[in-house]
């Protein structure tokens, strides 16, 4: 928790320092605070004291300095500030003690120093949201999105009275929207070995739709939630969009045609002066985002995550597991990996998507897993080798049983003499 409540207070920090720098680049720094202003630039300040501060703690500088601790009363002014700056668009205070331009310049450095130590910056947005998620349920049920301090902790202790745990993730604020609405992807992929790990991942894929355009002034379900059991009770309802899919579903085909598409409504929209460099590889323009960027991002999350888990695997010969992960994508097409789930929904179709996409995933699963045993050639359908690996990590637990590490030799001792 209080690691959390850390991070949370970072992002904040951050968040206002980003909303100050793109306010000053597109109005100007003198515009940025009025007379009539409420909030006092010390809301600017505080949050870039705090930034400097972390960073120094990331490249350990605060190892040999006796910082204080800033009072919980400061951070609750700071946040009280934050949020009427971000939410209710509160104004600052003009003041003639302090300097717009160097201000400004400062809280534009400190945001492009920042990024080096905020892997996530992409995708933190500035209103500091966060989404909560019931660690012993499924299906989307008890999923809440909630952006107060306050509220979050209220929520988290709540539940752990009632032995509930939660796993609170930071909200993804800059989704790629398709037809101005959510979508996430459902991956299959298929472990048939622990150790050595060999993962198979499924060509095709699930694109799952919310049924509200999207908005962060709205946290309901049908806008950020797009499992298909969430969006289900949506679908009678009339769609907002008309180009929203009606069953809430695509499938890879559907979406390579809307990213051609994307391709073909950027090309109208540059100058002729670019046109000749863009056409070059307009004919190809589906195939740049998801073959490039998107597809490589889901092998990366997959493995990246599997790896970093293995240690906890167990190793049962003669036996398999078909998984179902959750990515949502980013509008720069950066991919981020949200969950995955170890008994993936598979029946009953909820879409013509998938009445079609269920069979062809369990058969071709049955054809990696069974008809492979027999013939190393044999169709593997859209089941494709991702990765095989080939020097296990020493010292995994298998059933119980694992490798011991040490070193042999004597130990050494330094006694002083008084």
């Amino acid at each position: 928790m209080e690691e959390f409540i850390q991070d949370y207070h970072i992002t904040a920090c951050f968040g206002i320092l980003k909303w100050f720098s793109l306010l000053a680049s597109s109005i100007g720094p003198k515009n940025t605070w009025s007379p009539n202003g409420t909030i006092p630039v010390n809301a600017i300040s505080f949050a870039l004291e705090r930034c400097v501060e972390h960073m120094s703690i990331q490249i350990h500088e605060d190892i040999d300095r006796k910082d204080h601790d800033t009072p919980l009363s400061a951070w609750h002014q700071f946040l009280v500030w934050y949020h009427d700056v971000i939410y209710k668009r509160a104004l600052l205070k003009e003041t003639d003690k302090v300097d717009i331009n160097e201000l400004v310049a400062s809280a534009s450095n400190v945001v492009k120093a920042m990024i080096k130590y905020r892997p996530q910056n992409k995708i933190d947005g500035i209103r500091n949201i966060w989404i909560l998620k019931p660690g012993d349920d499924s299906l989307g049920r008890g999923i809440v999105l909630k952006s107060s301090l306050v509220d979050i902790i209220a929520k988290v202790s709540q539940a752990a009275k009632e032995n509930i745990e939660y796993v609170v993730q930071k909200y993804i604020e800059r989704p790629l929207l398709v037809h101005k609405t959510k979508v996430d992807i459902r991956q299959w992929f298929l472990i048939t070995n622990t150790q050595p790990l060999v993962v198979w991942m499924y060509k095709d894929i699930l694109i799952r739709f919310a049924s509200k355009d999207f908005t962060l002034g709205d946290f309901h379900e049908s806008i950020h939630l797009c499992n298909t059991t969430v969006q289900l009770k949506y679908r009678k309802l009339p769609r907002c969009n008309s180009d929203l899919p009606e069953q809430r579903h695509w499938n890879l085909q559907d979406f390579r045609d809307y990213l051609q598409y994307l391709s073909y409504f950027l090309l109208q929209e540059i100058t002729s002066y670019a046109f000749n460099q863009f056409n070059r590889f307009r004919s190809r323009g589906e195939e740049l985002a998801w073959e490039k960027i998107i597809r490589p991002g889901i092998k990366q999350n997959l493995i990246g995550a599997l790896l970093a888990s293995q240690d906890n695997m167990v190793n049962r010969k003669n036996s398999f597991q078909l998984y179902g992960a959750d990515f949502v994508v980013a509008d720069d097409f950066s991919v981020w990996l949200l969950e995955i789930n170890t008994n993936p929904r598979l029946h009953p179709p909820s879409s013509e998507v998938t009445a079609k996409l269920y069979p062809e995933v369990i058969e071709d699963a049955m054809k990696v897993v069974l008809d492979r045993r027999k013939n190393k050639k044999v169709s593997y359908g859209k089941f494709e080798c991702i990765y095989k690996q080939r020097n296990p990590f020493c010292g995994v637990n298998i059933l119980g049983q694992g490798t011991s590490l040490g070193i042999r030799g004597k130990g050494l001792f330094v006694t002083s003499k008084s």
